[in-house]
Protein backbone atom coordinates (compact mmCIF):
# COMPACT_ATOMS: atom_id res chain seq x y z
CA UNK A 1 0.00 0.00 0.00
CA UNK A 2 2.84 2.39 0.71
CA UNK A 3 4.23 1.79 -2.78
CA UNK A 4 0.77 2.45 -4.25
CA UNK A 5 0.39 5.64 -2.19
CA UNK A 6 3.79 6.94 -3.35
CA UNK A 7 3.02 6.02 -6.95
CA UNK A 8 -0.30 7.89 -6.84
CA UNK A 9 1.16 10.93 -5.07
CA UNK A 10 3.93 11.14 -7.67
CA UNK A 11 1.20 11.06 -10.33
CA UNK A 12 -0.49 14.06 -8.68
CA UNK A 13 -3.40 12.19 -7.12
CA UNK A 14 -5.05 13.87 -4.13
CA UNK A 15 -8.37 13.31 -2.38
CA UNK A 16 -10.42 15.38 0.05
CA UNK A 17 -11.88 12.41 1.95
CA UNK A 18 -10.85 8.85 2.79
CA UNK A 19 -13.53 6.54 4.15
CA UNK A 20 -13.19 2.91 5.21
CA UNK A 21 -15.30 0.07 6.56
CA UNK A 22 -14.02 0.31 10.12
CA UNK A 23 -12.53 -3.18 9.94
CA UNK A 24 -8.91 -3.27 11.11
CA UNK A 25 -7.26 -4.01 7.75
CA UNK A 26 -9.30 -1.35 5.92
CA UNK A 27 -8.54 1.20 8.65
CA UNK A 28 -4.80 0.44 8.38
CA UNK A 29 -4.89 0.68 4.59
CA UNK A 30 -6.84 3.95 4.74
CA UNK A 31 -4.25 5.44 7.11
CA UNK A 32 -1.38 4.51 4.77
CA UNK A 33 -3.11 5.99 1.71
CA UNK A 34 -4.33 9.08 3.58
CA UNK A 35 -0.83 9.92 4.76
CA UNK A 36 0.22 10.78 1.19
CA UNK A 37 -3.04 11.47 -0.66
CA UNK A 38 -5.44 13.17 1.76
CA UNK A 39 -5.48 16.96 1.56
CA UNK A 40 -7.65 17.61 4.63
CA UNK A 41 -9.40 15.79 7.44
CA UNK A 42 -8.57 12.28 8.67
CA UNK A 43 -9.74 8.88 7.41
CA UNK A 44 -13.22 8.10 8.70
CA UNK A 45 -15.12 4.86 9.23
CA UNK A 46 -18.33 4.76 7.22
CA UNK A 47 -21.23 2.36 7.64
CA UNK A 48 -22.11 0.06 4.77
CA UNK A 49 -18.63 -0.74 3.39
CA UNK A 50 -18.25 -4.26 4.77
CA UNK A 51 -17.57 -7.22 2.46
CA UNK A 52 -21.20 -8.30 2.21
CA UNK A 53 -23.02 -5.09 3.12
CA UNK A 54 -25.98 -4.14 0.95
CA UNK A 55 -25.14 -1.52 -1.66
CA UNK A 56 -28.22 0.46 -0.73
CA UNK A 57 -26.52 1.79 2.41
CA UNK A 58 -23.92 3.91 0.59
CA UNK A 59 -25.51 4.34 -2.84
CA UNK A 60 -27.76 7.28 -1.81
CA UNK A 61 -24.83 9.10 -0.15
CA UNK A 62 -22.61 9.15 -3.22
CA UNK A 63 -25.14 11.16 -5.23
CA UNK A 64 -24.39 14.17 -3.01
CA UNK A 65 -20.60 13.94 -2.99
CA UNK A 66 -18.88 16.85 -4.70
CA UNK A 67 -15.30 16.16 -3.60
CA UNK A 68 -12.86 13.40 -4.48
CA UNK A 69 -13.35 10.56 -2.02
CA UNK A 70 -11.28 7.42 -1.62
CA UNK A 71 -13.21 4.36 -0.44
CA UNK A 72 -11.19 1.63 1.26
CA UNK A 73 -13.22 -1.52 1.51
CA UNK A 74 -13.41 -5.19 0.76
CA UNK A 75 -14.32 -7.71 -1.87
CA UNK A 76 -16.89 -8.56 -3.05
CA UNK A 77 -18.44 -5.22 -2.01
CA UNK A 78 -16.12 -2.93 -4.02
CA UNK A 79 -16.52 -4.90 -7.24
CA UNK A 80 -20.30 -4.97 -6.90
CA UNK A 81 -20.40 -1.26 -6.05
CA UNK A 82 -18.30 -0.32 -9.08
CA UNK A 83 -20.57 -2.42 -11.31
CA UNK A 84 -23.64 -0.73 -9.84
CA UNK A 85 -22.22 2.73 -10.55
CA UNK A 86 -20.90 1.97 -14.04
CA UNK A 87 -23.53 -0.42 -15.40
CA UNK A 88 -26.44 -0.10 -12.94
CA UNK A 89 -26.05 -3.85 -12.32
CA UNK A 90 -24.09 -4.99 -9.25
CA UNK A 91 -24.14 -8.60 -10.48
CA UNK A 92 -22.39 -7.78 -13.78
CA UNK A 93 -18.65 -8.14 -13.08
CA UNK A 94 -16.79 -5.31 -14.80
CA UNK A 95 -13.54 -4.76 -12.90
CA UNK A 96 -11.01 -7.48 -12.07
CA UNK A 97 -10.47 -6.41 -8.48
CA UNK A 98 -8.07 -8.29 -6.27
CA UNK A 99 -6.61 -7.31 -2.90
CA UNK A 100 -4.41 -4.24 -3.31
CA UNK A 101 -6.21 -2.99 -6.44
CA UNK A 102 -7.46 0.55 -6.84
CA UNK A 103 -9.91 1.92 -9.38
CA UNK A 104 -10.78 5.54 -10.06
CA UNK A 105 -14.34 6.26 -11.11
CA UNK A 106 -15.40 9.68 -12.34
CA UNK A 107 -18.82 11.12 -13.00
CA UNK A 108 -19.23 12.75 -16.42
CA UNK A 109 -21.29 15.85 -17.24
CA UNK A 110 -24.38 13.69 -17.76
CA UNK A 111 -24.04 12.06 -14.33
CA UNK A 112 -22.75 8.71 -15.63
CA UNK A 113 -19.93 6.95 -13.80
CA UNK A 114 -16.93 5.96 -15.92
CA UNK A 115 -13.72 4.10 -15.16
CA UNK A 116 -10.86 6.62 -15.39
CA UNK A 117 -8.10 4.13 -14.44
CA UNK A 118 -7.33 0.98 -12.47
CA UNK A 119 -4.09 -0.23 -10.87
CA UNK A 120 -3.50 -3.83 -9.83
CA UNK A 121 -0.65 -5.00 -7.59
CA UNK A 122 1.29 -6.73 -10.38
CA UNK A 123 1.55 -3.42 -12.26
CA UNK A 124 3.20 -1.80 -9.28
CA UNK A 125 5.55 -4.74 -8.85
CA UNK A 126 6.82 -4.07 -12.39
CA UNK A 127 7.32 -0.39 -11.40
CA UNK A 128 9.87 -1.45 -8.76
CA UNK A 129 12.22 -3.00 -11.34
Amino acid sequence: MRHLAHFLRNAGTQVEHVIHSGKTRAEQTAAILAELLLTTDQPQAHAGLGPKDPLEIISPDIAYWSEDTLIVGHLPFLGRFASLLIASDPDRPLLAFQPGSMACLEKDADGRWLLAWMIRPELLAADRL
